[in-house]
């Protein structure tokens, strides 16, 4: 008889572990959703350029410096390519490290000490929703091609070169089938279906990155509702918190690298990027400007990831 309740109440605690481990460990894994991916975010960009552009105020630790705009075209082929144009006007010298430059940094000397930027960018995804290629170019002043980054995916290897003047580097890395890489000099427009604690990785690229280093991967959580005023309207919106390796692996320094707000339907309203000494801000136009005229004309070669 006792032998019979021991099993009993073996067999409820068990259930109750295990009804424990479901709802704590499993479930919010299927709650939180699939992390965003290519098709879900330019779901429905079978639209006009007209309507598939997004403009973007820019402020540099909260001062206007600048305009930004993307637009987003689906070719005969299934491939959707997306232009961007980001123009900085009068940044400092000295919000530009030299540190983070590193071996371009010679290319600044004699220059003004107040800085006119662009980048360009232009981004392929292949009809199944990955990411195909990419290049994106910085110019500085009377610079016309201060910095060049091209990147070509290839069965899963990423190859990135960068070019500076004489200068030269070339690296190789896995990129999941599904990875989003994000610009930082470019927003995303929209990052649909967003829940709380959801959780991803995010390789990041950018012109502005040190020559021998110009990709990382920071982890993406969705933190909380915060409101915020946007077209004069108050939004609560869904804040995206971005991290670096070190704060993955509990390193003291909570600070984050990024941060993203999500209007409900989806739409990014507002990015606040790390960037030299500084904070970069991208606020969503609430009118879009016309589309960013097309230089892709078949898109980045395969053989521009030759170095």
């Amino acid at each position: 008889m006792l032998s019979r309740w021991f099993n009993v109440v073996v067999g409820l605690f068990w259930l109750t572990t295990m009804g424990w481990l479901i709802l704590a460990k499993v479930v919010p894994s299927l709650l939180v959703g699939e992390p965003p991916t290519y098709r879900t975010i330019f779901a429905g960009a079978e639209q006009t350029p007209e309507e598939a552009t997004v403009g973007w105020n820019i402020f540099w630790d909260d001062q206007p410096v600048g305009e930004a705009a993307s637009t987003a075209r689906r070719n005969l082929d299934g491939v959707m390519q997306v232009e961007s144009r980001v123009d900085l006007r009068q940044v400092p010298l000295d919000k530009l490290s030299p540190f983070r430059l590193g071996a371009f940094i010679n290319l600044f000397k004699g220059v003004p000490r107040d800085l006119d930027m662009s980048v360009e960018t232009l981004l392929e995804i292949d009809p199944l929703g990955r990411l195909g290629s990419f290049e994106s170019i910085l110019k500085v002043g009377t610079l016309p091609e201060a910095v060049r980054l091209r990147g070509v995916v290839e069965d899963n290897q990423l190859q990135l070169n960068l070019s500076s003047g004489g200068f030269h580097y070339t690296t190789r890395a896995y990129l999941a089938a599904d990875s989003v890489v994000s610009d930082s000099m470019s927003p995303h427009a929209n990052l649909p279906g967003l829940r709380l604690h959801q959780r991803w990785t995010v390789p990041v690229y950018s012109p502005f990155h040190p020559p021998n280093h110009p990709m990382e991967v920071l982890h993406a959580e969705v933190a909380r509702r915060e409101p915020i005023i946007w077209d004069n309207k108050l939004v609560n919106a869904w804040l995206v918190v971005y991290h670096d390796d070190n704060h993955a692996h509990g390193a003291e320094d909570q600070s984050p690298r990024g941060r993203v707000w999500v209007h409900p339907d989806g739409r990014v309203l507002r990015q606040d990027a790390e960037m030299m000494n500084g904070w970069l801000r991208f606020e969503r136009m609430t009118v879009a400007p016309p589309p960013v005229p097309s230089k892709a004309a078949g898109g980045i070669p395969q053989e521009a990831a030759a170095p």
